[in-house]
């Protein structure tokens, strides 16, 4: 898999067709390309103010170390935000488990984001600059530590 840069258009809409939503000023999108060329993940990053970004991401078994650090670098040292933000649905189980691995910290509980009942409840999640380089370090010191077990 490869990445996808400089694409904002097609890489954010291709994620709102996924998500079935629209995207309000996007500031970056990263996609996700297969060895076939097909765009199989997509991460954007919209609503952009001051201090925060949101991050959206759609696709299933793409996301990878090289793509968090992608989303992190445009997100804090692109961007200069303080924080991203991301509100997951409570059925999306998968990615619920996987945040806190990529460095997120929940952060509570939006009622009703989704639709009317509970399980549309969505989490939201959020990770600070500082959170962003401890996490990018700690990373980079495991996969040295497996590189020199190999």
């Amino acid at each position: 898999m490869k990445l996808l840069f400089h694409h904002n258009e097609t890489v954010s809409d291709w994620a709102a067709r996924k998500l079935n939503c629209r995207f309000a000023f996007v500031y970056a999108a990263v996609g996700v390309i297969n060895d076939d060329g097909f765009l199989i993940g997509a991460g954007v990053l919209h609503n952009h103010s001051l201090a925060e970004i949101e991050f959206s991401y759609a696709g299933q078994g793409s996301m990878s170390l090289d793509f968090c650090k992608a989303i992190c670098r445009l997100a804090f040292w692109g961007a200069k935000v303080e924080r991203i933000t991301a509100v997951i649905p409570r059925r999306k189980k998968r990615l619920l488990r996987a945040m806190p691995r990529l460095g997120a910290k929940h952060e509570g509980i939006i009622r009703r984001r989704y639709g009317p009942f509970p399980q549309d409840d969505g989490i939201l999640f959020g990770m600070l600059k500082e959170e962003a380089k401890n996490y990018l370090k700690s990373v980079g010191e495991r996969n040295e530590q497996r590189t020199e077990a190999a």
